[in-house]
């Protein structure tokens, strides 16, 4: 069963080919149809419309499953190989910190102005919304929490790593 959305989507989309099918039959593009034709037509289209959207709806489930069970196993990962995963944490901060001053501090700009910067609110933006895809959310309901969360994550993000910079 359809959501009201994507219910209210398949109408929209019946009604414009409802409009394309009677625009071509008035223009003669197509054979002659009885109404009852163009009314067997049309449940056609809408079966397809809805079995398309039916079908996303699957994979959006799928995605969620699949998603959930490899989350599942990469903490069953991470909590199996701990002190592999301090280790590896550990390599990683030495590197950093051996690197020189202005190397470091030129990872450390490119880095926040990435997740922070002038520009990142169209980053954030597009990998919330292809989230959102995959997850089987469309892209009109999902506009506000977005914007919520481009106004507030980044810039509590932001003021951390400032915090963190300049700590000492």
């Amino acid at each position: 069963v359809l959501g009201h959305h994507e219910a209210q989507t398949v109408a929209e989309q019946l009604m414009k080919a409802e409009k394309e099918l009677r625009y071509d039959h008035m223009m003669g593009r197509i054979p002659d149809m009885s109404e009852a034709d163009i009314t067997t037509k049309l449940r056609d289209v809408a079966t397809h419309f809805e079995n398309h959207h039916k079908t996303g709806m699957l994979h959006a489930a799928a995605n969620t499953i699949t998603d959930a069970i490899v989350g599942f196993l990469v903490l069953i990962g991470i909590m199996t190989n701990k002190q592999k995963v301090r280790d590896f944490f550990a390599r990683v901060g030495n590197r950093f910190l051996n690197m020189p001053n202005t190397a470091q501090a030129f990872t450390l700009l490119l880095v926040s102005d990435i997740l922070v910067g002038y520009h990142s609110s169209d980053g954030w933006q597009t990998v919330l919304k292809v989230i959102g895809g995959h997850y089987g959310f469309d892209e009109h309901v999902l506009e506000s929490y977005i914007a919520i969360f481009v106004a507030t994550v980044p810039v509590s993000m932001d003021v951390a790593f400032k915090f963190w910079v300049f700590k000492e």
